[in-house]
């Protein structure tokens, strides 16, 4: 038996030194192997946090073309400043328009339409034509890290009708100047930006989308709070909800607006349903506001508070195909500020506020990715009981138009729109418009 274990000996020592070189590589092996797992997890880590920027950065995307749907911009981030987590991404358009006009059109000297002027002193048939680039803006869309689940988001946004005057030293006029702080479950708007009512624009290229014209709704500042609710796989729910500033015109010429007279701001709200269509989105929304006004003694003697309400409709319907319907209704008081009642809010004669109902529809065709068809019209009808002679008793508008993509950054537009204005006991006015409209977007 012993000499069976020394003749084995040599067998051993061999085993035992594979078994030590095996153990040897198995070590590095595993050292290798935990290097590369670790590797692995930091890689994940990094995949995961770049994925999370880019989920993020598509919603903020998609929020800012939603903005930039109402104001007609199509917006693109292809150039983005970002630093530290924070991305600075700039939009916007050039425009030329070139219109003429058959009649006198007020504002005369802006070079859009909000009526006709009344057959008298020779306006019928004194036409104008006009060249100006004032409706190019200018935007920054701002983002930053998210802190504890809240995203943050920031634009301002300018164009160039600040102010009457020459063509060629068109001043700046401030569009949008708001943060957004976007919770986990809602959403909170600190600035100026659109009317939480009526939300839609028509698609013109006249400057002023219809204004006086059946669509009412402007710009404002306000803090708005936002919240959704999912209703389904293809629908939801939306209400907004702001306290804002009243408005701007001073009708008693006291040095101060006569909404911040009133000591306290207005409210509005808006609820809207969305669902899923035949593949494409419709929605209807309810809105409405509620604000007063207070004139002092020095332009009717005494002090007297004024209402500022609306009760709106809104709604986008998928037609058939690429054809869809979009239009909004109003009824109110005393409107100018939100531009309805063809501009007139509050009678001073009778110290009345000015009551107005209207609204405005569009067809939309899109014929193909490059070319698109519009078609409209709308009214702006105040209470005739409201109004002295001489003033604008009913303002209408009929429109056709086509926007052509030439290159993917260039849009040729061109339209045709009529223009008739009521005047209560006073001749009526009417004016033909054509319009091009050269845009470069960015």
């Amino acid at each position: 038996m012993k000499r069976i274990s020394i003749n084995l000996l040599p067998f051993f020592l061999v085993i035992a030194l594979i078994l030590v070189w095996t153990g040897t590589a198995l070590a590095d092996n595993n050292i290798s192997l935990k290097k590369r797992i670790e590797q692995l997890e930091n890689d994940i880590v990094e995949l995961k946090s770049l994925l999370k920027q880019q989920i993020g950065q598509k919603e903020e995307k998609k929020v800012t073309t939603e903005l930039a749907e109402k104001v007609d911009i199509p917006v693109k981030s292809g150039f983005a400043l970002t630093k530290k987590g924070f991305r600075i991404t700039p939009y916007g358009k050039i425009k030329l328009d070139m219109a003429y006009n058959d009649s006198r059109a007020h504002p005369g000297n802006r070079d859009f339409v909000f009526w006709a002027k009344s057959e008298t002193n020779g306006n019928n048939g004194d036409n104008e034509f006009g060249f100006t680039a004032r409706e190019t803006r200018l935007g920054f869309e701002l983002t930053g890290p998210e802190y504890n689940g809240v995203k943050t988001k920031g634009v301002v946004e300018i164009d160039f009708y600040g102010a009457d005057g020459d063509e060629r030293k068109a001043e700046p006029m401030l569009r949008h100047a708001f943060m957004e702080l976007k919770f986990p479950s809602f959403k909170l708007l600190a600035g100026q930006t659109w009317d939480v009512i009526s939300p839609l624009n028509p698609s013109t290229c006249n400057y002023s989308v219809n204004w006086l014209m059946g669509n009412i709704g402007y710009r404002r500042p306000q803090v708005r709070f936002s919240k959704d609710f999912s209703m389904g796989e293809n629908s939801s729910l939306s209400t907004r909800f702001a306290v804002s500033l009243t408005g701007n015109q001073d009708l008693n010429i006291a040095d101060v607006e006569d909404g911040k007279d009133k000591g306290f701001p207005s409210v509005q709200g808006r609820i809207g349903y969305r669902a899923e269509i035949n593949g494409k989105n419709m929605e209807f929304g309810l809105s409405g506001h509620y604000g007063e006004e207070d004139i002092d003694t020095k332009y009717i003697g005494h002090e007297k508070d004024y209402k500022s309400w609306s009760a709106n409709i809104d709604m986008v319907f998928p037609v058939w195909g690429n054809l869809v319907f979009k239009g909004e209704a109003f009824i109110g008081e005393n409107l100018d500020t939100y531009l309805g009642g063809i501009g007139q809010g509050v009678n001073i004669v009778t110290e009345e506020e000015v009551g107005s109902i209207g609204g405005w529809g569009q067809l939309t065709w899109i014929a193909s990715k490059k070319l698109k068809f519009n078609a409209g019209a709308g009214i702006d009808n105040p209470e005739n009981g409201d109004l002295n002679g001489m003033d604008r008793a009913s303002n209408k508008v009929y429109y056709v138009n086509l926007f052509y993509r030439i290159i993917p950054p260039v849009t040729l537009g061109l339209e045709y729109m009529r223009v008739d204005t009521g005047y209560k006991n006073y001749p009526d006015g009417d004016c033909d418009r054509i319009q091009a409209s050269l845009i470069k977007y960015f």
